[in-house]
């Protein structure tokens, strides 16, 4: 817009005139610039969770022993130290010395590992040797016997679990004999009826293996020995305490 004024509404009359018929056109001609209304955008407001602190992941453990087991079935072998009863002999009891143990088993978790207790069934073979100290009746006694063992696990927490378990089978005795002049002992070699109790600790170190550490007693029919010179004869009794540890794997 442009307001022309006349000589006689302004001091400087003609000058004045002459002023805005020049710098009208050139006002006139330059672009209109229209100023940006001033806008504040709003910053984004973080979320009611983003002021939370993250929940650390619930601790989850390493391995869980019985419930991430890879399956049912397991492989275990034990040694350990035996000690056997005195036994009856022809004059004086028959004493042992510390004999060595040596078991191997397989067996296979009848429950389905969810709960606290399981149990499983195993196929066990186990070899015992023990010399007897001095005698003129005995020198050693070996034993191999099968058994078909029942096993309690009971779990204590992730990784360690107590185990107890019994079992029966036939026991084969091969017991060695002093032979002279004044005794000639044979053995009868069974098979003899056997049975065991077993119980101990399981440290689940891994979801495939663990350590055992046990206690089992073993009983086994006695055995006659006879003298051939004079038909005396005697039983020989084998009652084992064993101390034993094991590794377990499971498959």
């Amino acid at each position: 817009m442009v307001c022309v004024l006349s000589s006689s509404q302004h001091p400087n009359g003609p000058y004045s005139m002459i002023s805005i018929l020049i710098f009208a056109p050139v006002l006139l001609a330059m672009p209109t610039v229209e100023q940006p209304l001033a806008t504040t955008e709003l910053s984004s407001v973080p979320s009611y969770e983003a002021f939370l602190a993250a929940e650390p992941a619930a601790a989850t453990p390493l391995y869980d022993s019985m419930h991430d087991a890879p399956g049912p079935w397991y492989l275990r072998v034990n040694a350990g130290g035996v000690t056997t009863t005195n036994s009856d002999g022809p004059s004086e009891d028959v004493k042992f010395n510390e004999g060595w143990l040596a078991a191997v088993a397989i067996g296979r978790r009848l429950t389905d590992g969810q709960g606290s207790v399981d149990f499983s069934l195993e196929l066990e073979g186990v070899f015992t040797r023990q010399d007897a100290k001095d005698n003129t009746a005995v020198d050693d006694v070996a034993t191999l016997a099968p058994y078909l063992n029942g096993v309690f696990d009971f779990r204590l927490s992730d990784t360690f679990s107590l185990y107890a378990g019994a079992g029966i089978g036939a026991a084969w005795l091969n017991v060695g004999t002093e032979t002279n002049s004044l005794s000639d002992f044979d053995s009868e070699d069974g098979a003899f009826f056997t049975w065991q109790a077993k119980a101990g600790v399981k440290w689940h170190f891994s979801p495939y293996t663990a350590l055992t550490a046990g206690y089992r007693f073993r009983n086994i029919d006695d055995a006659k020995i006879t003298n051939d010179l004079d038909n005396s004869s005697f039983d020989l009794s084998t009652e084992q305490h064993v101390l034993e540890i094991g590794l377990e794997f499971g498959f």
